[in-house]
């Protein structure tokens, strides 16, 4: 934690214990000094103005984090991307390549059945520019009259290797001759 803000809670507990006391000494109708009120009274007021004038830079510093987190957000390899991030990106892509509500709402329900596949979640699957933050091409959608995602084989054809472990050999005790 750091230092602002552990001075922002020690100043912010003050507060509320001198309140806390005024407070109690007024509801239990307990005597309590000219002197003493005027003391708690003047203390409280001068930690509400200290802490209200804490509190603004605050503020701005945590705003400031927050859009900084925000440019960042999309400055990764898609394969990086949170799914919630690449939905929100295919939504950008798909708004500028075509205003008609019906085949955006299309688009969006089979991008989301992709990414529940795991087709669109590859680098070789959607092309999408690091330093722009945004897509630039679908390898198997079709854009031509009709927007459509068009089912490409797999791309991963590759062969396994297998490989044989030799086989042990066993030799009996005593007699030297190996058990196959």
């Amino acid at each position: 934690m750091d230092t602002k803000r552990v001075d922002s809670l020690r100043e912010e507990l003050h507060l509320v214990k001198f309140e806390n006391e005024l407070n109690f000494m007024e509801e239990q109708n307990l005597s309590i000094t000219k002197e003493r009120e005027d003391y708690l009274r003047k203390i409280i007021d001068h930690e509400k103005q200290s802490t209200i004038k804490s509190q603004i830079p605050q503020q701005t510093e945590y705003q400031q984090l927050i859009t900084d987190i925000q440019k960042g957000m999309y400055h990764k390899p898609w394969n990086r991307l949170p799914d919630i991030h690449k939905r929100h990106k295919f939504q950008e892509f798909i708004q500028n390549k075509t205003n008609d509500k019906n085949i955006q709402q299309k688009l969006s329900e089979q991008f989301e059945e992709r990414l529940k596949k795991g087709l669109d979640k590859t680098v070789k699957a959607v092309s999408y520019s690091v330093e722009e933050e945004k897509i630039v091409s679908i390898k198997d959608l079709v854009l031509d009259d009709e927007y459509m995602f068009v089912e490409s084989k797999p791309s991963h054809n590759k062969k396994k290797m297998i490989i044989e472990q030799p086989k042990k050999t066993r030799f009996h005790k005593g007699s030297g001759k190996k058990d196959e």
